[in-house]
């Protein structure tokens, strides 16, 4: 588990503070359905509302859909280049004299056409790398199995092969165009900053031929929920996530069937909460396990009376996750995790805050559930309470802004 980050070994403990900071702004496409990218682009406006310039140019996928959307080869056309995009940019633009660009996802509606402009009008990007893309068009690099982010033009072709997209052949293969355009207009020149939201992204873009000394590492800050973490611990565990393949949603039922025939009624329960292509898979998975509990999808209170009352939260992974929040959320809560070895996440996790098993193998998983039912809940608590405290070190906001600064004075110098 990380206490500091590659950002902060490059930019040095001589990085200024936020005092006098340029004026920025935020570009971010929404997706149709909100997800973790969304909370962190809110979560940053948050943290730069109060220090100093600061716009946002928000876009909608919700405006492409419905009666009023413009047609399908419009919008064809307009993921290369929307001109009311770009329109729209320039007034933010004109309205903040922003000298630099964060960058989040900009499909469809924002359109390549955002990094064009930024090279017209010579303004830095500061590209956040929340997954796999550009190397990957669904961004899990992904197929049934983890792809190489070394080599984004076999990669488009196995995902095209699949419809790894929204399950389309067609539709995978039109954002493949759109991507490898970007690509072979070199479009990603623009980008002055790549900021990777864990040490293992970092890695994996430097691998895929971005410079290592514009890539670096920040990881999300967090706002905690509770001044204090002490729940009661219910008879249960908790998976939070998207019901797909890649989140490891079979193997983790898999490892409650291996726990039910082994212990019966006396196995702990699991309750799995969340929505997805597998939903039906696990209505099915709670029917022959008795032991497997299924929510669906959840929010607010209710999710966390969920967390709260668990004995530890499971993100079972078998692609490489570029991070998890869930994990800052069960060390808001004061609980333990159990996770597997993927992606980012082994960089929250320690001996002392959860347990981390091999992704994909539901025995081992099977084993350490076991492991952490041999806790006296006193120990489990502790190991929640270690993560809590790692959260509270390391994703201050105050020091996310510094760290971020920092970052920003390197991409204007």
């Amino acid at each position: 588990m990380n206490s500091q980050t590659d950002n902060q070994r490059q930019a040095g403990p001589g990085a200024k503070g936020v005092s006098g900071s340029p004026a920025l702004l935020q570009i971010f496409n929404r997706y149709l359905n909100p997800g973790g990218e969304e909370t962190s682009v809110r979560r940053i406006g948050r943290n730069m509302a109060d220090n100093g310039p600061f716009g946002e140019c928000i876009f909608e996928s919700a405006e492409w859909t419905g009666p009023n959307a413009p047609s399908v080869w419009k919008q064809a056309a307009w993921a290369f280049y929307n001109p009311d995009a770009v329109r729209r940019l320039r007034e933010k633009q004109e309205q903040t004299q922003a000298r630099a660009w964060i960058v989040h996802n900009v499909l469809p509606v924002a359109s390549t056409g955002i990094y064009s402009e930024a090279l017209r009008q010579k303004i830095p990007l500061i590209q956040f790398i929340h997954n796999f893309r550009p190397f990957s068009v669904t961004g899990y690099c992904w197929v049934g199995r983890q792809l190489d982010a070394t080599s984004w033009p076999r990669n488009y072709l196995r995902e095209i092969a699949c419809g790894a997209w929204q399950n389309s052949r067609l539709k995978t293969a039109f954002l493949a165009c759109v991507l490898g355009s970007m690509h072979l207009r070199n479009q990603f020149r623009a980008v002055k900053s790549w900021i990777a939201i864990s040490d293992f992204m970092r890695r994996q873009f430097i691998a895929a031929g971005l410079p290592a000394e514009r890539v670096f590492t920040l990881y999300h800050s967090w706002e905690l929920k509770n001044a204090e973490a002490s729940f009661p611990e219910g008879d249960y565990y908790l998976f939070l996530g998207r019901l797909m393949e890649a989140k490891g949603v079979k193997q983790l039922a898999g490892a409650w069937d291996i726990l039910a025939r082994q212990g019966g009624a006396q196995a702990p329960r699991l309750i799995i909460a969340g929505d997805g292509p597998l939903a039906d898979w696990v209505k099915a998975a709670q029917a022959r396990n008795p032991r497997i509990e299924y929510r669906g999808y959840v929010k607010g209170e209710e999710k966390d009376r969920l967390i709260a009352g668990c004995r530890a939260v499971v993100q079972p992974s078998i692609c490489a996750e570029a991070l998890s929040l869930v994990i800052y959320e069960a060390y808001d809560y004061g609980k333990p995790v159990l996770v597997a070895a993927s992606g980012g996440m082994p960089e929250l996790v320690s001996a002392e805050t959860g347990l981390i098993h091999t992704p994909g193998v539901a025995e081992e998983l099977a084993a350490q559930v076991r492991q952490m039912e041999g806790l006296p809940k006193q120990e489990r608590q502790k190991m929640g309470q270690v993560g809590r405290r790692w959260l509270l070190a390391n994703t201050d906001r105050a020091r996310w802004k510094k760290e971020f600064y920092a970052i920003v004075e390197r991409t204007l110098s």
